[in-house]
């Protein structure tokens, strides 16, 4: 298919689906901060409440090969709830964090606290204790429930109560129903919970997501599905509804960290279709292709890295054969791993989109065809966003040209907690400025061009370079150091390190103790993978800064020469 016919044939399915009367009726269409998918539940509380009552005995969760269903689930977060309001008088405009690895007790603790009225900080518990007690405060945690290691490691950084394993099992048993309270009814724009997000000084910042912004993402999940379904219909000459009925609910496996805007959107998404969600202790490409043959996974999404471990094992494409699409989150797909993935699971094509923790997730899509007619795109814009390419002055630019990319939208957080500078600098005129550079073609489609803040993504996850380097510049005798981003087709980037020692330093570093030390300051996947100490001086812009573009291709001769 050409270009302009996968443009046509989304759009038209689209505009079936969204227009009046249609099944995802976009109402206050010229409101954008409220544009919704016409009877979208008003909070997560109804939107939880819908799922339990619809998906009651169905699979929810499998977690080391034990399942649970959704009443199950639910049930069990009740009793949570229940005990912490009795224990802890915890209720609504209380912040409480959750600080686990992905398990059974983390998706416990969500539904109780937004049962509650309560807001639920997503803590990276792949940070240090540090980075993690730095979260909390921030978020004014009234409470914290964590693993038991992240729980051992917070107790003696934060100031509020840490809750292990042993002491939420204990409020399950003894919460009792009359311990509970009646159950809130949140406005849509109400903090629904805080996901943190590093800027350029890599100190954590917490973007607020209201239930708003909750429901939508979720509804959005729906629609994407029925696009997908809508275009086959149309194809086979049969009704969507048809199609609807002999889908079968979708199996995921979850990949993501749940503090991650990927793993939440995988959850509504899972709540909102009654599909089932797979969760491993820790990555095992073996175990994690058994999960997606056993379960018919039909999508698959997940940083860059699982998809080339998948396709490394024996027979990897054969038992792939139940995924229809996949997704690469948390960075840009490399067209070299989008093409190994089509082209060895038959009838399997691309999804995804480009976003940020700040919009809630994707703010851009497309259909299979449009990623196979348009390589290396992010997709269209989203139904429900605004989207615009600007100067640095914010006027407007006309395609092709390159800016930075802002937003707005239902999608949009409410803006930083307790942060209204951050706020303020966020936002331009009622748009989120992202801080990516990007541009449209004659299509509409929309590329990424590069990433204004200065980061590299290696594993789906943000290392900021400004964080890194500050670490870096505390070894003794460092006279400059940078951090940059090379394309690498397991991770999707990895991070390299330049150091360039002082002439009147004798005793210099290698590289391994190079890295131990970032290691012993932040957060393992922080860490350079490699250190280079022959790329100085460091090339510098007319500003004095480090041309990171100049660098990068320095340090590519060396690796070709």
């Amino acid at each position: 298919m050409d270009k302009q016919g996968a443009i046509d044939q989304c759009l038209g399915a689209v505009a079936e689906l969204t227009g009046p009367g249609g099944p995802f009726e976009i109402a206050n269409r010229t409101v954008p901060a409220k544009r919704c998918y016409a009877g979208t539940p008003r909070n997560l509380n109804r939107f939880f409440e819908g799922a339990r009552q619809t998906y009651r005995d169905l699979p929810f969760l499998e977690f080391n090969r034990e399942r649970v269903t959704f009443g199950e689930m639910f049930d069990a977060a009740d009793k949570l709830a229940a005990g912490l309001h009795g224990r802890h008088s915890l209720g609504k405009g209380d912040v409480v964090g959750l600080a686990m690895r992905n398990c059974q007790e983390w998706f416990i603790g969500f539904f109780a606290i937004i049962r509650l009225g309560a807001t639920a900080a997503l803590i990276n518990s792949r940070g240090t204790a540090d980075e993690m007690a730095d979260a909390a405060n921030r978020a004014d945690c009234r409470l914290i429930l964590a693993d038991d290691r992240r729980a051992a490691q917070l107790a003696s950084e934060v100031t509020c109560p840490v809750l292990d394993f042993a002491a939420l099992h204990a409020l399950m048993i003894s919460g009792q129903q009359a311990d509970m309270p009646p159950m809130p009814d949140p406005e849509p724009d109400d903090p629904a919970l805080i996901q943190f997000t590093s800027g350029t000084t890599g100190r954590a910042k917490g973007a607020t997501m209201t239930h708003r912004n909750m429901c939508q993402v979720a509804r959005e999940g729906d629609f994407r599905r029925d696009l997908a379904l809508s275009i086959i219909a149309r194809q086979i000459g049969q009704p969507l509804e048809v199609l609807r009925k002999a889908a079968s609910s979708p199996g995921a496996l979850l990949v993501f960290p749940m503090f991650h805007i990927s793993g939440i959107t995988n959850l509504l998404m899972a709540l909102s279709s009654g599909g089932l969600m797979a969760v491993m202790h820790k990555w095992n490409p073996a175990e994690a292709l058994d999960i997606i043959e056993t379960n018919h996974v039909s999508a698959l999404s997940g940083p860059s890295l699982i998809f080339a471990d998948i396709l490394a094992l024996p027979n990897a494409a054969e038992r792939l054969r139940s995924v229809r699409s996949f997704a690469v989150g948390g960075q840009a797909t490399p067209v070299s791993l989008a093409t190994r993935l089509t082209g060895s699971v038959a009838g399997s094509g691309m999804a995804g989109g480009w976003g940020q923790t700040e919009c809630s997730g994707p703010v851009t899509f497309g259909t299979s065809g449009v990623y196979a007619a348009f390589p290396g795109a992010a997709g269209i814009t989203s139904t429900l966003a605004d989207l615009r390419v600007v100067d640095k002055d914010g006027q407007e630019l006309a395609a092709p040209e390159i800016g930075e990319l802002e937003v707005r939208g239902p999608m949009v957080m409410k803006g930083y907690w307790n942060d209204p500078e951050a706020t303020a600098n966020a936002f331009r005129d009622g748009w989120l400025r992202t801080g990516d550079m990007g541009y449209f073609d004659e299509y509409g489609a929309v590329y990424i061009a590069d990433r204004a803040k200065d980061m590299v993504i290696s594993a789906g996850e943000n290392i900021y370079c400004a964080e890194v380097e500050r670490v870096l510049s505390m070894l003794e005798g460092t006279g400059e150091v940078a951090l940059f981003g090379v394309p690498d087709e397991r991770l999707g980037e990895r991070a390299v390190a330049a150091v360039v020692w002082r002439d009147d330093f004798a005793m210099q570093l290698g590289p391994d103790e190079v890295i131990a030390h970032v290691r012993a300051h932040l957060a393992d996947y922080k860490a350079p993978s490699q250190v280079c100490f022959d790329l100085g001086p460091l090339p510098r812009n007319n500003l004095g800064k480090v041309d990171k573009a100049r660098l990068i291709a320095r340090y590519n001769e060396g690796s070709t020469a």
